[in-house]
């Protein structure tokens, strides 16, 4: 499934733009909740648009150094408000400024006992700054900006073989807002 993951750059984007979107055939939306060092504050709004225009939606926490995981788990869940229930997943962005993988475990842990699935998302080369960890039963979402897209990592990623997202083109303009474009595994996007 194809799915527009945007940020707080992106701004408020209303349900007639992700109707637009879906038109288009994109089928899910990933939404920044907080961007390492403020939080998102289109987001609970955006999540919502998108839910209302009946697209699948995400979330994604960038972490940084300076917090706990726990806290930016916090700062995801507080962003997204009353979105939070509705959310597939929330992903860990680990490509922040001095991340590290007990912060990134911790976060993970915090978003899971807030009843909330969690994922990492990274690319071959952050990952390797965060050592490598072994996390292959994690969902991973990475970066790489190639077509066509694949869930298979053409350069290696930890011990990941398999993704359930890939961010394959970087920012496009589409219904007057500006996204990143992305494949998503269609059974594990679903929930099924």
């Amino acid at each position: 499934m194809l799915a527009l993951d945007v940020s707080a750059y992106s701004g408020l984007i209303t349900i007639a733009q992700w109707q637009a979107a879906k038109e288009r055939g994109y089928g899910a939306a990933i939404v920044q909740a907080h961007g390492g060092r403020n939080p998102n504050p289109y987001c609970e709004a955006t999540l919502r648009n998108a839910r209302l225009a009946d697209l699948i939606t995400g979330a994604y926490v960038l972490i940084m150094e300076g917090e706990s995981g726990a806290a930016y788990a916090d700062f995801a869940r507080l962003a997204c408000m009353g979105e939070w229930e509705h959310l597939r997943a929330c992903f860990v962005d680990v490509e922040g400024y001095g991340a590290t993988e007990d912060q990134a475990w911790d976060c993970c842990g915090a978003i899971k006992a807030l009843g909330q699935t969690y994922g990492i998302y990274t690319s071959a080369y952050f990952w390797r700054q965060i050592g490598d960890p072994p996390w292959s039963k994690t969902p991973l979402w990475f970066a790489h900006y190639e077509t066509p897209p694949s869930l298979i990592p053409k350069y290696p990623i930890g011990k990941w073989f398999r993704a359930v997202g890939h961010q394959f083109l970087n920012t496009i303009q589409i219904a007057g807002f500006g996204a990143d474009v992305n494949l998503f595994n269609d059974t594990w996007i679903r929930g099924a």
